[in-house]
């Protein structure tokens, strides 16, 4: 097997620390991420190894295909469940806007070539190429099994069509940790990836 090629750092970026030591989590932590499926129970989480962008979205895309299927099929005429969410995700990974979570600003409306700027440009690189795998990932299977989320995650701003959705009478509380979920570990995916130029790799 070929070896992994090493990751390119922005020299604007090479310090930039990311995350914070967790020394020891406790079990209410972690999060609880079960599904049935032929009346068995599974853990989804990642297992140890070397993944691409779109690997790592693809690994986390049964969230948003359980909360899919779990809603139900969408009313006639209405826009479809699968854009409203994804459209969420869009406005979480951008670098302004009431849903951002990094709000930076537009690196086009930045003078010079500040850190600032650099991170706000590579913010939205990586933004747009998360969304894109996203939409990209496979479709859910309404036969598929239905997850049940115990997730912390509940600090992300959701658009106003998301929340008409979620907080309706085709969801439940499951539903709304479901989507929490997959957002979180797709702005984490963006923020690891900020420092590095060659991320789509």
């Amino acid at each position: 097997m070929a070896a992994a090629r090493p990751f390119n750092r922005i020299p604007a970026l090479d310090g930039l620390a990311l995350g914070r030591l967790i020394n020891r989590p406790t079990q209410a932590a972690i999060n609880q991420i079960n599904h049935t499926a032929n009346g068995n129970s599974f853990r989804w989480r990642f297992q140890p190894g070397t993944y691409t962008t779109k690997q790592v979205v693809e690994h986390v895309a049964p969230l948003l295909n359980s909360l899919i299927a779990q809603l139900g099929q969408d009313p006639p005429g209405a826009v479809p469940s699968r854009k409203i969410l994804i459209d969420g995700l869009r406005s979480c990974l951008a670098t302004s806007g009431r849903e951002s979570t990094l709000p930076i600003g537009d690196a086009v409306n930045m003078a010079g070539e500040s850190a600032r700027k650099v991170m706000a440009n590579q913010a939205q690189r990586i933004g747009s190429l998360l969304v894109r795998c996203a939409q990209n990932a496979p479709p859910p299977d309404v036969t598929g099994p239905q997850m049940t989320v115990r997730s912390p995650c509940e600090g992300h701003v959701w658009t106003r069509e998301v929340a008409g959705l979620l907080i309706g009478p085709r969801s439940n509380g499951n539903l709304m940790q479901v989507y929490n979920e997959w957002l979180h570990q797709i702005v984490l995916l963006r923020d690891g990836l900020l420092p590095f130029e060659n991320f789509d790799e």
